[in-house]
């Protein structure tokens, strides 16, 4: 069984993307609202939080992880799972940018965590900027939509005046206002192409876990967040799931 792990509903992007590609995975998330947001700790902490993720689903059943959350990433390349297999969200990110051609020029906006972790810096076929926005992901995480969209727009016009032919979504939450984001990247920056990594990262799972099953979805929470069940409604609407808080 595959285990999937966030600060809260933001890997609920990869889950879709991965169940997009194999409906009847059977797969156990954790979103660890308790300790959201994650994209302003330290790495010692975020190193504390992706060991109790593990903890929390292998307990559950999980032989396979998947990182859904940017800010790990660095915590899973430095050996939090221990022996447990996992796919992080930065290599597969930094394979599907290698695709690019040598003059791509991208904006990269992600937490302060995700960007000071550097994972992206093997990257060298093409030219990134890379942009913190902090309080983004939470403001999307607590349904505060009007913040989020003048925390993008400031962080937009920052780089004014630039020219960019992507904008990589460095955290899993920024999919769940995909169109706004977009739209604000396009008066900013013009005709500009919108990067998903949960894309890459879903075709990696499928490349080396195993993914057949019978469709399960478990979920676990460390709190009650507010839009998690209205997202996952959202999101699986075909799918059976369970909720538990623990």
């Amino acid at each position: 069984m595959i285990g999937m792990c966030d600060s809260g509903s933001g890997g609920l992007t990869v889950l879709s993307a991965l169940l997009k590609r194999k409906p009847l995975c059977d797969t156990v998330y954790f979103g660890d609202g308790k300790n959201a947001p994650y994209g302003a700790l330290s790495a010692a902490q975020l190193h504390a939080l992706a060991e109790r993720a593990t903890s929390t689903l292998t307990v559950r059943g999980a032989d396979e992880l998947v990182f859904a959350c940017n800010s790990l990433s660095a915590a899973a390349r430095a050996g939090a799972t221990g022996n447990v297999r996992y796919i992080e969200m930065s290599l597969p990110g930094i394979a599907a940018l290698a695709t690019k051609p040598q003059s791509w020029r991208g904006l990269y906006i992600a937490t302060p965590a995700t960007v000071a972790a550097r994972l992206l810096d093997p990257v060298q076929v093409v030219s990134l900027d890379f942009l913190p926005v902090p309080g983004l992901a939470e403001a999307i995480e607590f349904g505060t939509y009007d913040t989020a969209e003048t925390i993008v727009g400031e962080a937009f016009a920052s780089r004014r005046g630039k020219q960019y032919d992507g904008l990589v979504l460095g955290c899993t939450h920024y999919p769940l206002m995909w169109t706004r984001i977009e739209a604000l990247a396009r008066e900013s920056f013009g005709n500009i192409e919108v990067l998903d990594p949960a894309e890459a990262v879903a075709d990696e799972v499928v490349k080396q876990f195993v993914t057949d099953g019978q469709g399960r979805l478990q979920f676990f929470l460390s709190k009650d967040l507010p839009h998690f069940r209205s997202r996952v409604e959202e999101l699986f609407p075909r799918n059976q799931y369970s909720i538990e808080y623990i």
